[in-house]
């Protein structure tokens, strides 16, 4: 499709061909932490909107996260935490989840194949899992040569 052919295009132009050693593990590192992360910068992220809200010398804040910003709602309505622990975190779904237009995609209870994004991505280059495939496709290779 097209927004995956953009991904792929964004991939190629931001990291190349092919990752660097040192640009792969900080990359995958930092997909790793990412849950870790991410919370903590939206806690600060609403703390200070809050702050910066309540500030005299402040005269306007535009924060989705703030109930009067008029994209609050279009926030709350297009990821809601339920949804972000089934596709994110690999947690069972708590409640049916459709998809954009309302159908629904998942009953309550669903677990997603592949637990969390971060335990699908870290898993594509961990390097025992390449090791393993690099032995069977160099074991066909000799087979495919005294053949």
């Amino acid at each position: 499709t097209v927004s995956q052919s953009v991904c792929v295009f964004d991939c190629l132009r931001d990291f190349g061909p092919c990752m660097s050693p040192a640009n792969a593990f900080y990359t995958i590192t930092g997909m790793e932490t990412l849950h870790l992360r991410m919370p903590r910068h939206v806690e600060n992220a609403q703390a200070v909107a809050e702050f910066l809200d309540g500030h005299d010398a402040v005269e306007w804040v535009s924060y989705a996260g703030l109930p009067e910003s008029p994209y609050h709602d279009l926030a709350k309505k297009y990821l809601p935490k339920a949804e972000w622990d089934f596709w994110y975190e690999g947690k069972p779904a708590p409640e049916p989840v459709t998809d954009p237009y309302g159908v629904p995609m998942e009953k309550a209870g669903t677990v997603r194949d592949g637990g969390s994004f971060i335990d699908r991505v870290t898993n594509i280059s961990c390097w025992n899992t390449l090791m393993d495939e690099a032995a069977y496709m160099n074991k066909r290779w000799n087979d495919f040569k005294v053949a």
